[in-house]
């Protein structure tokens, strides 16, 4: 607080800096956390620091104005955070929190014909995709089955032959 006196010389009164509680944030890989601190103070500048032990989300930002923290989780992980204020003071204040990235499962989708006569090759083709991409490296398992029972397998890439000698295969 500024304060003035008779001569209207400017002074400051010393305000007690405090930082908000900052709860636990969960978001999934792909989706981005957009979380806005709040603090009491005389011009707060806000910043983000690693916490010893933990592992820090790389590309999180904070605006030291503002308070705003943008973060684009990637792939799952597991992440704490300290969030820091500073006052015109030199009061800090500080608080840590959580930031949990879940995994989210693949797609799959199989490209080939639903029904073939006995005898006929086939192929059937697999297009994936993970929003963690690289970061989720994905693997094939392929089995066949004939009346329920498996018959064939294979762990080949994404697309697998064969050529079914009976029906309901």
């Amino acid at each position: 607080d500024v304060l003035f006196d008779s001569s209207g010389a400017a002074s400051y009164e010393n305000e007690l800096l405090v930082l908000n509680e900052i709860a636990s944030q969960s978001i999934d890989e792909g989706s981005s956390l957009n979380l806005t601190l709040n603090a009491t103070g005389s011009g707060v500048v806000y910043s983000l620091e690693p916490v010893a032990g933990y592992d820090y989300p790389v590309g999180i930002t904070i605006n030291s104005s503002t308070g705003q923290i943008h973060f684009a989780g990637i792939d799952n992980a597991s992440y704490r955070v300290r969030a820091v204020v500073e006052d015109l003071f030199g009061q800090t204040a500080s608080r840590e929190f959580d930031i949990l990235v879940n995994n989210v499962a693949p797609t799959l989708t199989l490209l080939g014909p639903t029904t073939v006569a006995a005898g006929t090759p086939v192929t059937i083709n697999a297009t994936t995709f993970d929003i963690a991409g690289a970061a989720d490296p994905l693997t094939f398992a392929w089995t066949l089955s004939l009346n329920g029972s498996p018959i064939a397998s294979s762990t080949a890439l994404n697309s697998y032959s064969f050529t079914p000698m009976a029906a309901g295969i």
